[in-house]
């Protein structure tokens, strides 16, 4: 792996019988390294801590736990990606069948699989069946009314309706992705003081409707996806607008579990109810989760979540199948809504959750508790968007989670409380300790 990369995806197991061995390696190692030894977040810190997990976090990489064994090793990506240089001390200690896979800034994905003889390795490009002018075809659809004439005549060149561009889109997504925001711009404008701010929302939102219904005339894939899995009716379920999700309805989009989650993220319970209908089977255990990792100030987010619990029969202690990462940061995986809500510093969820019976001795994969959210820092990697900070609410948030049992004293996979991840934020109120 180089600097310039991602993980996409990880594998990787150290059990529990090595990890003294491997923490060993990597503090003698890496201490050692001129190069590495400047990226340790505190190095006498890295050379005292008996918790592996807690020198991969000084490391800048991050991990899950499977039973005792860590899991899911990953780094954040960036400048600080020291992968290359850390990898080989390691690599003993990783169970036989590990696999990393990398995203590169080129857009090849390479798999290395690790602690078999001979690494199995091999690169994909991302690219290659992407033309340049598909690409730049599907980017002006973002600015300008596209003709029905200009479609047919790439259609031709590029053998039908799903051409895509280099963000995988076809030209239904595209369309789709532009109307959803359109919508939710027109629909703020609506409620603002100026008529100039409204008649451009309302130009724009007419762009893509024409764009939308021209894409819609060539009987287009509705189960395509972009690379982020979304695909036409996801986008419809995010923009709040009922008539956008009854319109690829009779074009026949299909619910999918992805659906729900997306509806749930639009924070709309109208679509929520009509994306339900007679597919309320689809529905997975995290849409709860979901409700709670919105903002605090959405004025809709109560809304959806007292509807998920007391019309839905959502359980208030589900625990999340995969991370959920949102702009306040991430919930990890088996991360209840208890926690997510406390991510948020949001008082009413919090409330509302622990009077329906929330959990708060639960524990996430990384055995975090709700109190260790209330810190904004129980992850390490990232996309760039999280920009967690400590809202006025979060004392507050503290002190209700401590009035109802939660232990301060509790220790997560890398041995610190919630307090020693509050010391880490200069803006975030420190929870009590006994």
């Amino acid at each position: 792996m180089g600097v310039n990369t991602s993980v996409t995806a990880t594998t990787v197991r150290i059990n529990e019988a090595n990890q003294a061995a491997a923490l060993k390696r990597l503090q003698s190692g890496c201490s050692a390294h001129s190069v590495v030894s400047g990226y340790i977040v505190d190095e006498q810190e890295f050379m005292q801590t008996p918790f592996l997990a807690r020198a991969l976090e000084l490391l800048h990489m991050e991990c899950e736990l499977d039973g005792r064994d860590l899991v899911h090793i990953g780094f954040a990506g960036g400048k600080n990606d020291m992968s290359h240089h850390i990898w080989p001390l390691i690599e003993e200690f990783v169970e036989q069948g590990s696999a990393v896979s990398t995203l590169f800034e080129t857009g090849e994905v390479e798999t290395v699989r690790l602690g078999e003889q001979g690494d199995d390795q091999y690169a994909e490009s991302a690219h290659t069946d992407v033309s340049e002018a598909a690409d730049e075809f599907l980017g002006e659809m973002a600015g300008r009314k596209i003709t029905d004439t200009e479609l047919d005549a790439i259609m031709d060149s590029e053998g039908g309706i799903e051409f895509v561009d280099y963000n995988r889109s076809t030209p239904l997504l595209v369309a789709c992705e532009n109307y959803r925001w359109a919508v939710q711009r027109h629909a703020e404008a609506m409620v603002e003081d100026d008529a100039e701010v409204l008649e451009e929302a309302a130009d724009r939102l007419g762009i893509h409707a024409h764009n939308l219904e021209i894409v819609l005339r060539r009987d287009p894939d509705m189960t395509a996806c972009d690379k982020n899995g979304c695909d036409a009716l996801g986008f419809a379920a995010q923009s709040r607008n009922v008539e956008f999700v009854d319109r690829l309805l009779s074009h026949g989009a299909q619910v999918s579990t992805s659906t729900f989650v997306d509806a749930v993220e639009g924070l709309s319970v109208a679509v929520f109810k009509r994306i339900a209908g007679n597919n309320a089977h689809l529905a997975n255990k995290d849409l709860l989760i979901h409700a709670c990792a919105a903002a605090s100030y959405e004025p809709e987010k109560m809304e959806m979540v007292r509807h998920l619990v007391e019309d839905f029969g959502c359980d208030v202690n589900s625990k999340a199948a995969e991370p959920i990462w949102t702009m306040e940061g991430r919930v990890g995986r088996h991360g209840t809504p208890l926690m997510a809500a406390a991510l948020t510093d949001d008082v009413a969820a919090v409330e509302s959750l622990l009077r329906a019976g929330a959990n708060v001795h639960a524990t996430d994969n990384y055995q975090n508790t709700a109190l260790h959210y209330c810190s904004g820092q129980t992850w390490v990697g990232g996309n760039g968007i999280q920009s967690w900070f400590a809202r006025d609410e979060n004392p507050q948030v503290i002190a209700m989670l401590l009035e109802h049992g939660a232990d301060p004293r509790a220790r997560n996979a890398a041995g610190r409380t919630a307090a020693d991840l509050a010391r880490t934020s200069q803006d975030h109120g420190e929870p009590e300790s006994n």
